[in-house]
């Protein structure tokens, strides 16, 4: 009796063992899934950073392309404001300049008479 409980005892420990040696490989078989896993997860991040850390970087090149941009829109105004300013100066000058030639215009005109009238005095005589 004592021969079939020592059996059954170092039957069952066989098969605890076996259990035990089952439950670990399983658990080995779940940590090396879960470390690839976790290195996928770490090769994804490794990924985003980098997309996040270009987009980044093309953000400041468009911030500094709009300040360019921004500078010369600003440059372009005020070249437009001068050569509008310009113009109206021409326009003013040229405006005095018909004045003064019609000035002139009258006053040949007057001269013109004048000399017609004498003239006409004259040959009267």
């Amino acid at each position: 009796a004592a021969e079939a409980a020592a059996a059954r005892a170092e039957a069952e420990a066989r098969e605890a063992k076996g259990k035990f040696e089952e439950a670990t490989a399983k658990a080995a078989a779940d940590a090396a899934a879960s470390e690839k896993r976790a290195a996928a997860a770490e090769e994804r991040l490794a990924a985003s950073e980098k997309r996040l850390a270009e987009t980044t970087a093309a953000l400041e090149r468009a911030r500094e392309s709009s300040k360019t941009l921004e500078g010369a829109a600003k440059a372009a105004e005020a070249k437009a404001a001068a050569s509008a300013k310009a113009a109206e100066a021409a326009r003013d000058a040229a405006s005095d300049e018909a004045a003064s030639l019609e000035a002139s215009l009258r006053i040949a005109s007057e001269k013109l008479a004048v000399a017609e009238a004498r003239a006409a005095a004259a040959a009267a005589e």
